[in-house]
């Protein structure tokens, strides 16, 4: 590797460092914006449902822009302080965060920070998170997408399950384990009592 000069070096990381947390900046800024709007709104789902539609219809953005901005709103509750938003990268990483518990959540921000003094710069979405996987964190299932894991282990007690249909036709409703009840919807859940009462 060619030798680099040092001054040009290290302008060039404080430009690039600068342009990152300008990013960032913006996206606290739009994050806070939103949070303001928002509050105008009626508080659930149906004030989520006016405040993307506001939003769809002055700013003339497509609804997933209108649900991004939502999703900012809520970070910026969760992450009112703007060097979170500057040291953690900004909205991709703020976004990710929400898909976690509380708990999760302030066990990932609390090691990213350690991160962040180590190091004595910001870091991206992909320190984020790599340290949310190496802390064994995973999205919960209500505002995240459920990872593999999550999936295999709802199959695997549904394959049990089945299992015991097939070998043993006497089953009952509340024989079923808890592994079993997780894996299905409430609907299918319901359908599933019934049939078995039946």
């Amino acid at each position: 590797m060619p030798e680099i000069d040092k001054a040009a070096a290290r302008k060039f990381i404080a430009r690039w460092q600068k342009l990152r947390d300008s990013r960032a900046k913006i996206d606290y800024e739009t994050a806070g914006l939103a949070h303001e709007i928002r509050q105008v709104f009626s508080k659930g789902f149906s004030g989520d449902l006016q405040f993307m539609s506001w939003v769809q219809s002055f700013l003339h953005v497509w609804p997933p822009t209108a649900s991004m901005l939502k999703r900012a709103a809520q970070a910026f509750v969760l992450f009112p302080d703007e060097a979170d938003w500057v040291d953690f990268g900004g909205w991709q990483s703020m976004g990710f965060l929400l898909s976690f518990t509380a708990k999760d959540r302030r066990r990932i921000a609390k090691s990213v920070r350690e991160i962040v003094d180590a190091r004595e710069m910001t870091v991206g979405y992909t320190t984020v998170r790599n340290t949310a996987y190496a802390l064994g964190c995973r999205q919960n299932r209500i505002t995240g997408r459920p990872n593999r894991l999550m999936v295999e282990e709802k199959l695997g007690a549904l394959r049990v399950f089945v299992q015991q249909l097939v070998d043993d036709e006497t089953i009952e409703f509340d024989d079923l384990t808890d592994a079993v009840k997780d894996a299905l919807t409430a609907t299918d859940l319901a359908r599933l009592e019934s049939a078995l009462n039946a």
